[in-house]
């Protein structure tokens, strides 16, 4: 808990110093955002010296706390008594959203009485994951990070989240309770932050208000698939935004915040990057020089929270900043912090990267439309949002969208427009890193829009109701089924989480352990780094394993060559459960347990179902801690 409120608290703190004008709810979400990356960074550098301690964590959250409080208090008296808080429209809906956000990633990732259990299909595959990078933080001594797939590639994935998470664990949090503290909080902060920008930008309340129902709530036009077969708000099997060959964008809160969680924490940065920007921009003179610097600090906490939106914002910076005159000549207080703390961390993350860059680009005409048409796949995929978003940007009507705001969103076009015909990574779906990024921004535009017709009259209401509706139900319909629990898909059951625990407990937390390459093995909740993990997450990633594939089956076939593989890659211990023998009958390779008996072993054992038995061979006795 203390990590997170010190990010928190001394965060705000922090942005009340330099930004006093601004209201304490944006100081809390900039606050909470900036301050957990920070804090995070500096954990996160103590941790490869002193070890992830709770010493070492409280330290830090202390001083994180201290040092601002202490210069807070000594700042200038206000001139003026500053008001208190109103209990503003705004103040009322945050409070319901964060209801609401509770009730859904509660049912996101949780825990039974029979294991852990996860209401998202593409967090299914995705989370394990996370988990297993947040617990080799936690504990599994995983300084410098190294990929917990492939023991022996440095750790390239934006994991500061999983980071910040893995502080929260080793400070008393549960496991599912460290995560829905932080994705509750750093989804509020998303929010409060995204209704400040477009506040800024438009100067509209209503507008304000949709442009975060419209990122959260966003879709196509997938509700048609259940208005065809008159579904029921309590059978919501199906996804409504990802849908066969034909839908892939995907809810933001469902697909993207859920799944990647990196964008959870990068998004919130991303938006209070442009916050600052726009103030310099068009705020007074005096405050651009202030408020670029602070953008360039925000900018540099980029590259470990989320790579992708830290390269499109630097490579999009210039294009933003360099058409005004009037901060044109402080352009450089921006790029000098952002660039002082991103290439620290770049090469950090980078050094001895065993990632294929060859593997990231290639040509992609139309994202993933396959056989549809541009406009018609589009179309489904994100509904009235390009319609009304081409309405704001180019329809001939006064005063529709600022001219100022146009000028901004331009070079976020890049964004939609590249990913469309250049792919920017190996799986062609991951450019909605880039893409979200366009999304985001166009946000504002579209609520602008709608909030216009809702302010001509009866029939525009009427209108801007409907397109409200077609913004945002299918998106809405895949929350209401994760939140509602309605499909739930279980990652580790009790055989499984009995064995994690035996691996907690017998085997050093540096050890290297060879499973199956699937994607939830027990052994990486334990924190423990894996021989070969699941090939479709290092396919994704840049890394190559395909020899590293045909030595695990080398060494599961037992002899000679095995043993001389577990020399040379200095594995620790061996598991043979129902998942390896399901993986190795699939690929048709020889599972040669009596080899394996030469090795201490300990077992898990299900009486009700021997199958279930999970048991871990000890390949070097000498190297691992008495129980």
């Amino acid at each position: 808990m203390l990590p997170y409120l010190a990010a928190l608290l001394g965060g705000t703190l922090t942005f009340r110093l330099l930004a006093p004008r601004w209201p304490w709810l944006v100081c809390l979400a900039a606050g909470n955002v900036a301050g957990s990356a920070a804090l995070g960074l500096v954990c996160l550098a103590l941790a490869n010296f002193l070890g992830l301690r709770v010493g070492v964590i409280a330290t830090a959250s202390l001083l994180f706390l201290v040092l601002p409080l202490v210069l807070y208090r000594r700042r200038p008296a206000p001139q003026r008594r500053p008001h208190r808080l109103p209990l503003t429209v705004e103040s009322v809906l945050l409070l319901i959203v964060a209801l609401l956000l509770t009730w859904y990633f509660q049912a996101l990732f949780h825990e039974q009485a029979d294991g852990y259990y996860i209401g998202a299909k593409d967090a299914w595959a995705d989370l394990p994951y996370h988990l297993a990078i947040l617990q080799g933080f936690a504990y599994g001594e995983n300084f410098p990070p190294s990929d917990p797939l492939l023991y022996d590639a440095r750790l390239a994935y934006p994991y500061l989240v999983d980071f910040i998470a893995a502080l929260g664990v080793r400070s008393g949090f549960s496991l599912t309770m460290a995560l829905l503290v932080q994705n509750v909080s750093l989804a509020l902060s998303l929010i409060a932050l995204l209704h400040r920008f477009t506040q800024k930008a438009t100067r509209s309340r209503l507008t304000a208000c949709l442009a975060p129902l419209f990122l959260f709530c966003g879709g196509g036009l997938g509700f048609a698939l259940f208005l065809h077969d008159h579904g029921s708000l309590t059978r919501l099997t199906d996804d409504f935004t990802e849908h066969t060959t034909l839908l892939h964008w995907g809810n933001p809160l469902v697909y993207w915040f859920s799944s990647m969680r990196g964008m959870l924490l990068g998004a919130p940065l991303l938006v209070l990057v442009w916050i600052l920007c726009w103030e310099a921009l068009h705020g007074a003179p005096s405050h651009a020089p202030r408020r670029l610097t602070l953008a360039g600090v925000v900018c540099g906490l980029l590259p470990l929270a989320h790579a992708h939106t830290f390269m499109t914002m630097l490579a999009l910076a210039p294009l933003l900043l360099l058409w005004q005159p009037k901060i044109r000549v402080h352009t450089w207080r921006f790029f000098v912090p952002a660039l002082a703390l991103a290439l620290p961390q770049l090469a950090y993350a980078t050094a001895g990267s065993q990632v294929h860059p060859t593997h990231f680009f290639g040509w992609s005409l139309g994202w993933m439309k396959g056989e549809f048409g541009v406009v018609e796949y589009w179309l489904w995929n994100t509904g009235a949002f390009l319609p009304l978003l081409a309405i704001g940007l180019i329809a001939p009507l006064p005063g529709l969208v600022p001219p100022r705001l146009k000028r901004f969103w331009a070079p976020f076009a890049l964004c939609f427009l590249v990913p469309n015909v250049i792919k920017l990574a190996p799986w062609e779906w991951d450019s909605i890193k880039v893409l979200a990024v366009w999304y985001i921004a166009s946000c504002p535009i579209v609520a602008l829009v709608v909030a216009r017709l809702a302010s001509s009259g009866m029939l525009g209401r009427l209108i801007a109701v409907g397109m409200s509706l077609l913004l945002c139900s299918s998106g809405a319909l895949d929350i209401v089924r994760v939140g509602s629990r309605q499909v739930q898909s279980r990652i580790y059951d009790p055989d499984q989480l009995a064995f994690a625990t035996l691996i907690s407990e017998t085997t050093k937390p540096t050890a290297v352990i060879l499973s199956a390459p699937v994607h939830n093995p027990p052994h990486q909740l334990a924190g423990r780094r894996t021989f070969l993990g699941y090939t479709g997450f290092l396919w994704t990633h840049g890394l190559e394993y395909g020899e590293r594939e045909k030595e695990l089956r080398t060494i599961y076939a037992g002899g000679t060559a095995a043993e001389a593989l577990l020399k040379r890659h200095r594995i620790d211990a061996i598991v043979v459960g129902p998942m390896e023998r399901e993986n190795l009958r699939y690929h048709q390779s020889p599972l040669n347990e009596p080899w394996l008996a030469q090795f201490p072993h300990e077992s898990t054992i299900n009486a009700d179902n021997p199958e279930r038995n999970h048991t871990l061979y000890f390949v070097s006795r000498n190297s691992l801690p008495a129980r």
